[in-house]
Formats: structure tokens, sequence, C-alpha cells
């Protein structure tokens, strides 16, 4: 996921443009059919991969990683038949979903057509969904997909943004890699984070104001993430602005106490100004927290000959 971003919008465009992508939790589901088999046995197979999934693999991610509470669905296929049987559900697992040459369309169709309640679709939450198809694809009928799609888009909800991709040339395989980067802008779009030459000074505060618009427009509460931060620190550093930059990782510790870098790049940053006390303070802290962080290390040891 993250490859197919940055290989579109490189560091150089970041930089330029002042632009920040990040990308939140992502869960790609594969299956490895058996005897050819494209179906899932849905009232056995499919509660059981979305049980595993809800109570298992969401928490196990939460517990590992500093999450932000705003998770996507992906799959192809078999999976991305299984996105689709999730949104259906109801399920509140996750605020969007990706499907390609997906499975189990047929069925869906039905269902609409006969009167399901699209209420039963589209819960509450702020819903996203986006679906590829390739018009040359021989293992799953374009035709079927087409007619989701249509059904799909007379959907009216508030709460539900719908996108199709249909490629004239794009086969069962190539879907999926030919509409990867649209599909992920189209999923994260309100994520993007935009900052101006003039709007430098205040970059802390847009940031953090950035992520309370979001929490309101997705319905959910989302922090900034920690990897946010040194991204705009960064995007800082190009634009020579070390007090906003000191401002933002500062900014950092308070959402992130423990946050493996802030203080590391804190004390390199007031190495560059000549400002030791702070270096030496902040970079302690940082080998405390990591005794094996390279950057503090190095830090420390440009500390170390200064003082000779």
């Amino acid at each position: 996921m993250y490859y197919a971003l940055s290989n579109y919008l490189g560091e150089p465009y970041h930089v330029e443009n002042g632009i920040l992508h990040t990308i939140p939790e992502t869960i790609v589901i594969g299956f490895r059919t058996l005897n050819g088999g494209r179906e899932l046995r849905y009232e056995d197979d499919w509660k059981g991969i979305s049980k595993f999934i809800s109570q298992e693999l969401i928490t196990y991610i939460s517990k590992k990683y500093r999450t932000n509470g705003y998770k996507t669905l992906i799959g192809h296929s078999v999976g991305g038949g299984f996105v689709l049987k999730s949104m259906f559900s109801g399920s509140v697992d996750f605020n969007a979903y990706y499907c390609t040459a997906p499975t189990e369309s047929k069925y869906l169709v039905a269902l609409i057509k006969e009167g399901f309640s699209q209420n039963d679709i589209i819960p509450t939450s702020k819903k996203r969904l986006i679906l590829a198809c390739g018009k040359n694809d021989k293992e799953i009928p374009f035709i079927e997909n087409k007619e989701l799609i249509d059904e799909l888009s007379k959907i009216s909800n508030e709460n539900f943004s719908f996108r199709n991709i249909e490629l004239e040339n794009a086969d069962h395989h190539s879907i999926f890699p030919s509409t990867i980067t649209d599909a992920l802008l189209f999923m994260f779009e309100d994520w993007r984070f935009e900052l101006t030459d003039s709007q430098t000074d205040h970059a802390t505060e847009l940031l953090v104001e950035h992520y309370k618009n979001l929490s309101n427009t997705t319905g959910i509460s989302i922090t900034p993430p920690e990897n946010d931060f040194y991204l705009l620190t960064y995007l800082l550093f190009t634009r020579n602005n070390t007090n906003e930059k000191i401002s933002v990782l500062k900014k950092c510790k308070e959402y992130y106490p423990k946050a493996l870098m802030a203080d590391a790049y804190l004390a390199r940053t007031y190495y560059m100004i000549d400002d030791f006390e702070n270096a030496m303070t902040f970079n302690k802290i940082a080998l405390q927290l990591n005794p094996e962080n390279k950057f503090a290390i190095e830090t420390q040891d440009m500390l170390r000959k200064k003082s000779e």
C-alpha cells in the first residue's frame, strides 16, 4: 500500500507541494481457493473469517501498532466478494472498502432488487467504497459487476461515497495493480493535508486542526499519526523553519510521550542551532527510550566531539 502511493507521489512531490498523504490502518484480505472454487460458503466460511478479523486480527493490530481508528478493507476476486459482503452486512469494523473483480455481484444485486434496505447496507457511520473491474475479465464476467455498479450508483445516502473504475483492456489479473493508486487516493482523500508557504509558521496548529476536522468528517475520533509529525518536520526542514519544526516535535511528544524519534530529532535540531544543553537533554531521553537508536547515537558522538 505504501509503495503504491510513494511510487506515484514521491518525496519531491511532497516537498514541492507541501502535502502529506497518510495511509491509515489497512487490512488486505487474500484467499487461496482450493479446487478452483471461487465462492465462499458464507454461512460457515464467511462468518468464521469475519469473526477472526473482528475479534482477533484488529485487536492484535491495535495492541501492536499505534492505530488511529480509521480502518480499510481491501480484497480481490474472492477477497473482493468478501469485502462487499462485509459492507453489506453492516460491518462496523471498517470505514472504507476497495474491491477488484469481486465475486458475489449477482447475489448482492439480487438482495438489492428484493428490497434490501439501504440502511442495512450503509449504517450511520460514514463509508467509502470503490469497485474496480476490467472489461476483458474472462474469469468474473464484467456484466455481473457492471450490474452491481449500476445498483450501487443509485444509492443516495450522505454517509455513502461510491466510486467505480471500469478499464477497457484490464483482465482479472491486471485490474488490481492498475487501479490501486487511484483507489487509495479516493479512500483517503479526506486525509490530504496541504501546507502553503504562507502557512508554514502555523504548521503545528494547522495539523492538529486538520485532524479535528477529519474526525468530524469521518465520525470517529482520530489522533494525528506519529509519522505525520515526522513528515511535517521534514517539510519544515526543507523550508528552513527551525522554530516551527521544534514546535511540531514537541506537539508530537504531547500525543506520544514514548514516540520513538521525536526526542532524537529534537536533539539533532537543537545541536544544529548550537543549543547544546537542550541537545544533550533530549538526546538522553531518546537513548533512554531506545538505547539502540542509531540517530541518537550519532548525535551523542557529535556532542562528545564538540565538548572535547
